[in-house]
């Protein structure tokens, strides 16, 4: 209680002030932690209709880092300082996006081997989704966080915790967060290196016997003709067939048949059965 006490007392209050009275369509907050645990700040904003009128974003500090363009160019800006703290000007160019970052270095706070990020939202717009991206190597703590219906994700480096609004009510947003266990994280990193191993071992031994197989068939070919190839290919996939359709299917003579087949079953590689008047053609070779 005492950490929330005081982080509350000099919480970061942002607002977005623009000169048209309508709310914007869209709204779109990343908050991203460093591993300095300064934050990167990025406010995508669609109006929904182009704006001309200055527009005043509030802040309680003086952040760094300030860069402001719209869908097109970068817009002229500039920090003021006043009584309740700093306001960023701009001058919108009658563009309906507006994206605005920067760097803030007061919105984590440490106690005890445990952080929290700490801040106050207000924005006027229909739709608004906020985001928290940790650092790499921490975790959300004991799943402290605010607003409580948050979605938890993460890409596999950062963990991220977000959230979809429809309403433009200021909101506190706060997430505690620690550093993952070293231990958790060389099992994890033991675990990938792995899984890595076991893939390229799996796909070199692939590679090996596709290799394999395609050497032995080369030499399994070998003494062997072109049109008793093709005889074989057929075989091979059609398992049985019929003499005289082989002999249409490739246009061979009766004679050039009858030898094909002939050295084909002394080499045991198909058997031939009388039936009527051609032969019914069975191929015996193991794949």
């Amino acid at each position: 209680m005492r950490l929330f006490a005081v982080i509350t007392a000099i919480a970061l209050l942002a607002a977005i002030l623009p000169a048209a009275a309508s709310a914007a369509e869209k709204a779109d907050v990343v908050f991203s932690i460093r591993d300095d645990l300064s934050v990167g700040e990025t406010i995508s904003i669609d109006f929904g209709q182009p704006m001309n009128s200055s527009i005043d974003y509030r802040l309680d500090e003086e952040v760094k880092s300030i860069e402001v363009k719209d869908s097109k160019t970068s817009l002229a800006h500039e920090l003021i300082k006043s009584d309740s703290g700093y306001i960023l000007r701009i001058q919108p160019q009658g563009d309906s996006q507006l994206t605005i970052s920067f760097v803030s270095n007061r919105l984590v706070f440490q106690n005890s081997g445990v952080y929290q990020f700490f801040t106050e939202l207000s924005l006027d717009a229909r739709i608004i989704d906020v985001r928290i991206v940790l650092p790499e190597g921490y975790g959300v703590y004991r799943n402290s966080y605010r607003p409580g219906d948050a979605s938890v994700s993460t890409d596999g480096r950062n963990i991220e915790i977000s959230w979809s609004l429809s309403d433009s009510e200021p909101r506190i947003f706060s997430v505690k967060f620690e550093r993952l266990n070293m231990e958790f994280n060389l099992w994890i990193a033991a675990t990938i290196t792995a899984l890595a191993a076991a893939a390229f071992i799996y796909r070199h031994h692939k590679k090996v016997s596709r290799h394999a197989k395609e050497n032995a068939r080369q030499e399994f070919f070998t003494g062997f003709r072109e049109d008793e190839k093709k005889v074989i290919e057929y075989m091979e996939k059609h398992k049985t067939a019929y003499q005289n359709k082989v002999e249409q299917e490739f246009k061979f003579s009766r004679a050039k048949m009858t030898r094909i087949v002939q050295k084909l079953a002394e080499k045991r590689l198909l058997a031939k059965k009388r039936k009527g008047r051609t032969n019914r053609l069975t191929w015996l070779k193991e794949e």
